[in-house]
């Protein structure tokens, strides 16, 4: 390990750089500063060495180098044809919320719906308001899907039936009265059919 850049080498001299870089190594001096060490000579160097003053630095736990976060940018690769997010070795990231229907790509301990991820990707920041699939499938990320909500959409009503055990949907209604109709509709139809 060196302690010291091309300046201070050339400054002080290639075998007083190798002493004090061996000294520096050592856990007396470990986390010390190198400037009164500088002042002495080789010499005296040599001899703190030889009389065993110091003690290698093998007494101390090792050091742990944490690797370096990488960057969203630098995680995942978005295909906008495609709409499908890779992760750095190349695989398809995400996982399915079967609850909500959406991708979410997890990095950093955090879950990101793949959409806004997509969105972040390609333009560098994530939208202050919501997107949506233009075409209504959760799944499809492709570039060309994802518009921004311009205004908050209207509230619509589901209306869902169970007919011989099976959950079968009606579809979507401007108000919950028309959901209601549209049940009792099919249930009758389907009573007389």
């Amino acid at each position: 390990m060196n302690y010291y850049t091309d300046d201070e080498i050339d400054k002080l001299g290639i075998d007083k750089v190798n002493l004090l870089n061996r000294i520096l190594s050592t856990s007396k001096f470990y986390d010390e500063d190198p400037s009164e060490l500088e002042q002495l000579t080789i010499e005296q160097l040599q001899a703190m060495i030889e009389t065993d003053e110091i003690k290698p630095v093998s007494v101390f736990k090792p050091i742990k180098i944490r690797p370096q976060k990488l960057t969203i940018e630098e995680k995942f690769r978005y295909d906008p044809k495609t709409g499908k997010i890779h992760n750095v070795n190349g695989s398809v990231a995400g996982t399915i919320n079967y609850s909500n229907g959406y991708l979410y790509i997890h990095t950093n301990g955090k879950s990101i719906p793949a959409h806004r991820l997509a969105w972040f990707l390609m333009n560098g920041n994530y939208p202050e308001v919501q997107i949506y699939h233009l075409n209504g499938d959760k799944l499809d990320n492709r570039w060309f899907n994802l518009a921004l909500m311009r205004e908050q959409p209207k509230k619509r009503y589901r209306a869902q039936v169970r007919h011989n055990g099976v959950l079968r949907s009606l579809g979507y209604f401007a108000s919950k009265k028309e959901a209601e109709a549209a049940k009792l509709f099919f249930k009758e139809s389907a009573n007389n059919a």
